[in-house]
């Protein structure tokens, strides 16, 4: 019984840092993306800028699909060439971001018998997602690496848009 609880106890450790981890680097986003569309509707007031920022994108404010839905309608009519290129790419980078970030945050942590006898290194898994297959390191990483990419992608928006 001890041993079954250590185990418990190892993956709620590592589903926490996990998941920590990337719900982190999805905040990142978010901020970015608020912090570009501050940028662009008032620019040369910073009382706007911070009123918008604090009350329009921060706190309860607008969420991160409809900041999504909003830098993406700008960047369509402001910079359609830069939209045509990219569009495929960008958008489907965050539509999988952002499903995979709200599974996530909403799973349960999985510790039935099969979960506690499989080792940690092998996959964390959450009861609620797809197939409740375990989610391994590599899975993550490759979440990472899209955020990361989306987040360059981030900087040249903002570049075309605000800095142009």
């Amino acid at each position: 019984m001890y041993e079954k609880q250590i185990a418990a106890e190892k993956i709620h450790e590592r589903a926490r840092y996990l998941r920590g981890r990337f719900l982190n680097d999805v905040a990142v986003i978010e901020q970015r993306i608020a912090m570009i569309l501050t940028k662009y509707f008032c620019c040369l007031d910073e009382k706007k800028s911070d009123l918008f920022l604090r009350h329009l994108m921060g706190g309860k404010g607008i969420s991160l699909q409809p900041r999504v839905t909003l830098l993406f309608s700008i960047l369509k009519s402001d910079c359609p060439d830069y939209w045509h290129k990219n569009k495929l790419r960008v958008d489907a980078n965050i539509k999988l971001i952002i499903g995979f970030r709200n599974k996530l945050a909403h799973a349960i942590v999985d510790v039935s018998e099969k979960a506690l006898a499989r080792p940690v290194n092998e996959g964390i898994s959450f009861a609620g997602l797809e197939n409740e297959y375990p989610i391994t390191d590599q899975i993550f990483n490759d979440f990472e690496i899209r955020a990361n990419e989306f987040l360059s992608s981030l900087n040249d928006m903002e570049r075309i848009l605000i800095l142009r």
